[in-house]
């Protein structure tokens, strides 16, 4: 029995690192800018600012994500529950809309607000974030039917978390390795039971 657990031990080993290569480590990264300073009606996207996540470990191997929070404020946002932006505004990320709803900020005042969720189009987000590292941030109207003109303020800052998985992969030679050692244990097994026949 120990002689077929030592043969068959580098198999495994084989086996539970080409699963390992599936696998992934969860990364957060977060970036805060100062707000572009626009002041406009929707037409329907105003500029947030452009997060620069650059240098930041992980964002080269991200391979998807799973969360997207953001923080800014703004002024005359009319999202509040019960005004007609509300369910409206969605935040949108190199062009690419998260489907991540911008409530909260109420008509007439100034709010700081934080808003996240779980992207839709993550795949092509995470993509657009390893191609420079940035992501250029917009607020989209949803419903053009009222006009609604927003102040994002450049005396405030909003400040963008990405929370996902970076592939981990294997290095090349390891598995060559682990099966060379594990056709290396069987062929000794089979070498030493035909001495005994």
């Amino acid at each position: 029995m120990q002689k077929v657990l030592k043969a068959v031990l580098p198999i495994l080993v084989l086996v539970f690192a080409v699963t390992a290569a599936d696998a992934g480590t969860v990364v957060t990264l977060t970036d805060t800018q100062t707000q572009s300073g626009s002041k406009k009606y929707l037409d329907p996207d105003i500029l947030i600012t452009t997060f620069d996540f650059t240098g930041q470990t992980g964002v080269s191997q991200l391979s998807s994500i799973s969360s997207i929070e953001i923080t800014l404020t703004a002024y005359q946002g009319d999202s509040d529950v019960g005004e007609f932006d509300y369910e409206n505004l969605v935040l949108v990320l190199d062009n690419i809309d998260t489907g991540i709803e911008l409530n909260g900020f109420t008509g007439g005042i100034l709010v700081t607000e934080t808003n996240s969720g779980v992207p839709t189009n993550d795949g092509s987000i995470a993509s657009a974030l390893k191609s420079d590292g940035t992501l250029v941030a917009q607020i989209r109207d949803m419903d053009l039917a009222d006009a609604n003109w927003i102040y994002l303020s450049e005396d405030y800052e909003a400040t963008l978390t990405i929370t996902g998985t970076t592939a981990v992969p294997v290095p090349q030679a390891a598995p060559l390795g682990f099966a060379l050692l594990g056709a290396a244990g069987l062929f000794r097994l089979i070498r030493k039971r035909r001495k005994q026949l």
